[in-house]
């Protein structure tokens, strides 16, 4: 049963950063997206529900681990977290841009990206 909840974990935490594109963006192409979605009240607004949704995903990752683990064993959460995170993020890597093209989540055009 701690296998299923240490799974589910990594799947909610590939969830959140997928929705959060952390993978696959430069920390200067988020920059760039947040800008340009000030200037448009619809793509402010699936940005705040992605916002909300990815963290949503993070906080059922944390309580999944925390369910996984033995009393005993409490102080090792943190470690537990960062490496379902960690994990997590290499599954964004290898399935984030299919996940997001699923969803219908696109990424808006920014300047320079040549689209």
């Amino acid at each position: 049963m701690t296998v299923l909840f240490l799974a589910a974990a990594v799947a909610c935490a590939a969830f959140a950063l997928s929705l959060w594109d952390v993978g696959s963006r430069s920390p200067i192409g988020m920059l760039r997206a947040a800008t340009a979605a000030f200037a448009q009240r619809t793509a402010l607004l699936a940005g705040f529900l992605r916002l909300l949704a990815g963290a949503g995903y993070a906080v059922l990752a944390i309580v999944l681990i925390r369910f996984a683990m033995p009393p005993e064993a409490l102080d090792l959460l943190p470690a537990f977290v960062v490496g379902a995170f960690l994990v997590g993020l290499g599954v964004e890597a290898l399935v984030g841009d299919r996940f997001r093209s699923l969803l219908g989540i696109g990424r808006p055009p920014t300047e320079g990206s040549g689209s």
